[in-house]
């Protein structure tokens, strides 16, 4: 089944009308009436839901059952520190393995030997998805926080992050 994260709150009778998320399921997985799909809530729990009617603006879904989570709680959570790369495919395959080990946020930043100054506002709306899809696909319920630093130093940064224990 596949799963898919939720960015509204998840009821017995759940209709999506994200047209991403819609064209996905339509289009991409080829889903029919009939078929079932599992939803989750950030932080919270999956669940297994049937396509009870399609249409291009709106997809329906009735609730069918419950998924226990089997991944062990996190005891601590991970903060990567990452200039920015020379090429934004590098960004996003490191947002992707970083989300798919669990990290909790990752810091962007620009650097001395960084030839990217700026990640344009598009392709921070691309590392987004990327960054969603492979929450859906690594069973994590818990999105990854991105933020982006242009303008501060890696110091300045870490004095942002003082509460956190620095790994260089």
């Amino acid at each position: 089944m596949h799963r898919f994260l939720s960015h509204t709150s998840l009821t017995a009778n759940f209709v999506l009308t994200e047209e991403h998320q819609i064209h996905q399921i339509a289009h991409v997985f080829r889903a029919k009436k009939g078929d079932k799909v599992v939803f989750f809530e950030s932080n919270g729990e999956d669940f297994i839901y049937e396509v009870v009617d399609m249409s291009k603006s709106k997809i329906t879904f009735v609730q069918k059952g419950k998924i226990e989570n089997t991944l062990p709680k996190k005891s601590h959570t991970l903060t990567v520190f990452q200039a920015f790369p020379n090429k934004i495919s590098t960004l996003e395959t490191i947002v992707q393995k970083l989300v798919e080990i669990g990290v909790g946020e990752i810091i962007l930043f620009s650097s001395q030997h960084s030839q990217l100054r700026d990640i344009p506002s598009v392709k921070k709306k691309r590392i987004t998805l990327i960054a969603q899809e492979a929450l859906e696909q690594c069973g994590g319920n818990v999105p990854i926080l991105i933020s982006y630093f242009t303008e501060e130093t890696i110091e300045q940064i870490f004095q942002k992050y003082d509460y956190l224990n620095h790994i260089i």
